[in-house]
């Protein structure tokens, strides 16, 4: 089942939250390509749905800080119940 189509395509979010309930985040990352060696993740427009993170509000990280989207995998890992400290080039969990 693709889900993201469906989240983006809808403005029901009874209807998203039943199809998501049992996923719960969901990330979609625009521009990334298929090639690994290739791609990078900076200044990436990030939507998450499913429970377990506050909703409804734009969060935009400071560029100078140049914040790894790893870091975003690695809260998304903790809020899982999947306690680490880093994934790949991350420099922790995020805050906000």
């Amino acid at each position: 089942m693709d889900l993201v189509p469906l989240i983006v395509q809808t403005d029901s979010s009874r209807v998203v939250s039943v199809m998501i309930q049992d996923h719960f985040v969901v990330p979609q990352i625009e521009g990334v390509t298929g090639n690994a060696n290739a791609h990078h993740a900076r200044n990436r427009p990030i939507f998450l749905a499913g429970g377990g993170f506050k909703h409804g509000r734009y969060i935009a990280r400071e560029k100078k800080k140049n914040t790894p989207l790893c870091d975003l995998f690695v809260t998304m890992l903790n809020n899982a119940g999947l306690e680490t400290e880093s994934f790949g080039q991350s420099r922790g969990s995020l805050t906000w």
